[in-house]
């Protein structure tokens, strides 16, 4: 059986790199990638299926990680949400 993940990251070589990495570790899973929280919320309400997982980046353009966790929590409650970023701090 799938394991469906959504994979919301502004940074598309780490969307693709962690996606590969997982589908090859695990071929159940199967990761859809957005580039941001407002493409998740236009595209997962038409997409044919329900995610088992959200891994989320904190800090996006256009819808940052914590709106789209909200969003996505209001309509999958009972998803976990894996949330991370990536701060370049002197």
């Amino acid at each position: 059986m799938p394991f469906y993940i959504a994979f919301v990251d502004d940074t598309v070589m780490l969307r693709i790199s962690v996606s590969n990495l997982l589908g090859q570790m695990q071929p159940q899973y199967k990761v859809y990638q957005y580039n941001d929280g407002k493409e998740l919320q236009e595209r997962l309400p038409n997409e044919s299926y329900k995610p088992d997982l959200f891994l989320m980046d904190i800090c996006m353009p256009y819808v940052n990680g914590y709106d789209a966790t909200i969003w996505a929590k209001k309509c999958f409650p009972n998803t976990p949400v894996l949330a991370f970023t990536m701060l370049n701090n002197d």
